[in-house]
């Protein structure tokens, strides 16, 4: 009766010794690689602030750091709020942004 090798992956063959060789059950650590590398873009912004109301970092409306408060609107949640210059930083957008369609207040 032939070898019909492992029945979960069709490609590994056992060996006389044992179920698997440690050449096989190495190669089944990097089988699954292409999930680890579909992670989404870690979007680095330049001034962000971080909502107030839902907790999430968005993109502060300016393009230097402002010396006086500013007004963001929360793309997220729609919220209207001031925020002064100690507020803003440099990091990470919430993923959120690309999952949710932008909310739009009347200004």
């Amino acid at each position: 009766m032939p070898d019909r090798g492992c029945t979960k992956f069709p490609g590994l063959r056992r060996s006389p010794s044992g179920p698997l060789e440690p050449v096989q059950i190495f190669r089944l650590l990097f089988a699954y690689n292409p999930s680890v590398f579909n992670l989404p873009d870690a979007r680095t912004c330049d001034f962000a602030v971080h909502c107030k109301r839902c907790g999430e970092n968005i993109p502060a409306p300016v393009q230097t750091m402002p010396d006086t408060w500013i007004v963001a609107v929360c793309p997220l949640c729609g919220d209207r709020r001031r925020y002064l210059p100690a507020d803003i930083f440099r990091g990470k957008l919430s993923w959120k942004l690309h999952l949710r369609p932008k909310v739009y207040s009347h200004l």
